[in-house]
């Protein structure tokens, strides 16, 4: 979606990463506060957890990848 508004590789790589972090936190509030489901909730912890541990090593990865567009 970044890529159609005319944002280069690395803006897009950035709001692609900065979008996965942001909709595991909302995930869980969701589920938690309209679902009312812990289970749901667990599940979408569990994702954003994952999302911010490999997120700095995607963001390391396109650091050191030449500028490309």
């Amino acid at each position: 979606m970044a890529r159609t508004f005319g944002l280069d590789i690395r803006d897009a790589a950035t709001m692609a990463m900065q979008v996965g972090i942001r909709n595991g936190g909302l995930a869980s509030g969701l589920a938690y506060d309209v679902l009312k489901s812990s289970n749901a909730a667990l599940a979408s912890f569990v994702f954003g957890t994952i999302q911010n541990a490999t997120g700095p090593l995607v963001a390391s990865y396109f650091r050191r990848r030449p500028s490309v567009g």
